[in-house]
């Protein structure tokens, strides 16, 4: 691609060439690849898979921000989580969005996925969500109960004395009894969730249990939000 393209001729070019299944971001040089990521977005944005949806970042009538962002809290394989805090309602909560790196059509419609999915669990051990919407770059968010604890993984790194305990193995006994009601439910919902480990149970600082990171899920039936089929999964 030609260094010397505008960024309308990239959009075109870039939109054209998802069409195909290429992306652009693949063949560019190193330098126009942030112009693409961005051109993604645009293009993505205007696609009919992805609806509008508003803009949570954008001041109430006071200048005050619906939504205050604050420090990371972590990074996964799909996005970060950072502390925020929700103005209207003054209470923490976490948003998880995409690296700026990682934006386009692809993750954009996987976050989407993901905060619909969790959001239709409706369940003790999944993490509430309480809004979806777009940051001021465009990008989906999510907002989130933000979770006071650890990951399950943390509390396994024990010394072997304290493994091979009665009390500890009722307490991992217990945590995994509440994985397996998520489960339940959501196998109920015919949700799959597909990325079961100890890093994606989140234990709370009182005892609370919550399965997260719903991205890959799919579903054993047609959904109306285009949930993957597990049959076309592979």
């Amino acid at each position: 691609m030609s260094h010397d393209l505008s960024s309308e001729a990239r959009l075109a070019l870039t939109t054209t060439w998802a069409a195909q299944g290429i992306s652009a971001t693949d063949v560019a040089p190193p330098d126009t690849r942030a112009t693409l990521r961005r051109a993604n977005v645009s293009s993505a944005l205007a696609g009919s898979s992805l609806p509008a949806l508003p803009a949570l970042l954008a001041p109430l009538e006071d200048g005050v921000p619906q939504i205050q962002i604050g420090a990371t809290l972590g990074e996964g394989g799909m996005g970060v989580v950072y502390t925020a805090v929700q103005t209207s309602l003054t209470r923490d909560v976490a948003v998880k969005l995409l690296r700026e790196a990682d934006v386009g059509a692809h993750l954009e419609a996987q976050l989407l996925r993901e905060a619909r999915v969790t959001g239709a669990l409706e369940h003790p051990n999944v993490v509430p969500i309480h809004a979806l919407g777009r940051d001021a770059a465009g990008r989906p968010l999510i907002v989130m109960k933000r979770i006071e604890g650890r990951p399950w993984s943390q509390l396994l790194v024990v010394p072997d004395a304290t493994r091979r305990s009665e009390a500890f193995l009722r307490l991992q006994l217990g945590i995994l009894g509440q994985v397996a009601r998520a489960l339940h439910f959501a196998h109920t919902r015919r949700l799959l969730h597909r990325d079961l480990k100890p890093d994606n149970v989140m234990i709370g600082g009182f005892g609370e249990v919550y399965l997260v990171d719903w991205g890959i899920a799919v579903s054993l039936d047609p959904t109306p939000d285009g949930v993957p089929l597990a049959r076309d999964v592979r």
